[in-house]
């Protein structure tokens, strides 16, 4: 990117490899939403861990009696813990490779959300094979050392403090439900905030109506013709007006500086963006021009005229805009005959910066067609039998210019939908590690609700004891991912000049979804354990 800065000309340059993650400055861009999806990935792998040691704790802790009795007749630490050890290689190991069958089953899927195409080779390369093995080993040794923790009391062949079990096992039980439903909090609170950020681009007011316009690329031997194709269009009954430019009016990337206005005679320099369009450009496009008056066939005869939005004139600071002289470095000396209102001519992800627009058919690369209705077959058919009748050696692609919005923020949607994607993959398995939690849970307490029972507890009691403690891991899950959310959204948020505002309610769904959830998923079980008969739990006591 070149700019001018005290008479002389500067070259801003940055390494390939940081181009599609920082802009020239240096401030981040796609980075953060690489960051965000491998906080992602890391969060759905620590979901599902959680899950994995909370079952296998789980599913041990009803064989303690079976390593007891191994103890008794002579079998050593060592062969229980290799035991122990085999049993996590065999699960792990038939994890990963059904994880290997489903990732390549589910590739297409991925990239169609991703927006990207990928091969069987992105998943069996050396780098994937590298993460996949420091997974599985870490999983194996982690998950091996929880367990053979877990027993250690144990392969003692001590009979353990009752209460004393059921207190730790419930503080890590605890522990990790509240952790896998903060994340999924998280997650659901950025698919809002991210849609409700998308929505707001698309309703929010750009100062230009691109409705019902359509643009095709003109070539040089194009622009010759421009005057006549102009005329024959406008003939069509459908076609409201036509127009010129060298840029979209929604992509303007070309840069340059003033050097000179009222009350800066060549002493400070006004970097800005510039475009050069037809005189019919902003009828055609809807454009208000708030002072002075719009390009003409007489101004364009008559001298030099530029027009400039309001942050120009703004950054100038020029309180009698229309009529100043400026010297504009990259087309010459000449005069605003107006201001257009802001527009914006860049994605939200940047503020209106300031803007110069000359009045010239030079190097005009685009050409704008205002129509009447809504374009369709037999319409674009016609038009495209007039573009061959007047220029046949030129072919013609007529887009929508809604497009050219929708591809400003293709990746932002394809960011949603991939944190959408996570986000129920994670609430599904923190409702599954809740699902094993509350039947252990359940399971534990079996005898207790049978007495309760027996003594006269109803079932609406029951459910009300056996539900307390998830709401209250819940609540504290809640108040945990919600200053963290709120500081993660707001620093991605700071992607965009044009944003929403991170509303109370927001928070709320989150928290009303997870509870529900939860609700759901532990009162299910609730009410088939206080509906039981009592008879079935007590019988062997």
């Amino acid at each position: 990117m070149e700019h001018i800065s005290d008479n002389k000309r500067y070259l801003n340059v940055q390494p390939i490899k940081d181009a599609h993650f920082y802009s020239v400055s240096g401030t981040p861009t796609n980075i953060k939403n690489i960051r965000i999806m491998t906080i992602l990935g890391l969060v759905i792998f620590m979901v599902a861990f959680f899950n994995f040691v909370n079952i296998l704790v789980g599913r041990y802790q009803k064989r303690a009696f079976e390593f007891k009795i191994k103890g008794i007749i002579g079998a050593e630490k060592k062969q229980i813990f290799f035991q122990i050890l085999v049993e996590c290689l065999v699960m792990i190991s038939t994890a990963t490779f059904l994880s290997l069958i489903i990732s390549n089953l589910i590739l297409p899927l991925f990239s169609q959300l991703a927006g990207r195409q990928f091969s069987s080779s992105t998943i069996f390369n050396l780098f994937s094979m590298e993460v996949l093995g420091a997974t599985f080993i870490g999983a194996l040794l982690i998950g091996s050392g929880l367990l053979l923790i877990a027993f250690k009391k144990y392969l003692k062949f001590q009979p353990p403090h009752k209460d004393k079990q059921g207190k730790t096992k419930l503080a890590y039980q605890s522990f990790f439900v509240t952790v896998q439903f903060a994340s999924a909090i998280l997650l659901v609170i950025g698919v809002i905030v991210v849609t409700q950020q998308l929505n707001f681009i698309s309703r929010k007011d750009i100062g230009l109506n691109p409705e019902n316009v359509i643009t095709t690329p003109l070539k040089g031997s194009d622009r010759g013709k421009y005057e006549v194709l102009k005329e024959e269009l406008l003939k069509n009954n459908a076609v409201k007006n036509v127009t010129a430019a060298y840029n979209l009016p929604t992509s303007i990337n070309t840069n340059c500086v003033i050097t000179a206005w009222p009350g800066n005679p060549h002493q400070e320099k006004l970097p800005l963006a510039y475009t050069v369009v037809d005189k019919d450009y902003f009828s055609t496009m809807g454009m208000q021009i708030i002072q002075g008056v719009p390009f003409s066939e007489k101004l364009q005869s008559d001298s030099v005229a530029y027009i400039v939005n309001e942050q120009a004139v703004a950054a100038m600071h020029l309180k009698e805009p229309v009529g100043a002289i400026i010297d504009f470095s990259c087309w010459t000396k000449g005069k605003i005959v107006g201001v257009v209102k802001d527009f914006n001519y860049r994605s939200m992800h940047s503020r209106i910066e300031p803007l110069i627009i000359v009045n010239h058919l030079w190097g005009a690369q685009n050409l704008l067609i205002k129509l009447n209705r809504k374009p369709d077959q037999v319409l674009l058919g016609e038009l495209e039998n007039l573009w061959k009748k007047i220029n046949p050696q030129s072919p013609l692609n007529l887009q929508p210019l809604n497009n050219s919005l929708e591809r400003m923020y293709q990746a932002d949607k394809r960011f949603r939908n991939l944190l959408f994607a996570g986000s129920s993959i994670a609430l599904i398995l923190t409702s599954i590690g809740l699902l094993g939690v509350i039947l252990m849970h359940v399971q534990h307490r079996i005898k207790e609700i049978g007495i309760r029972k027996v003594n006269g507890a109803r079932v609406t009691e029951i459910l009300a004891m056996l539900n307390k403690d998830f709401i209250k891991w819940v609540i504290i899950a809640f108040v945990i991912a919600t200053p963290i959310a709120w500081f993660v959204m707001n620093k991605w948020l700071e992607n965009f000049a044009y944003k929403t505002s991170l509303s109370w309610w927001i928070f709320a769904v989150a928290g009303v979804l997870a509870l529900g959830i939860a609700l759901l998923t532990v009162s299910w079980q609730s009410w088939k354990a206080a509906a039981r008969n009592p008879i079935e739990a007590l019988r062997y006591e």
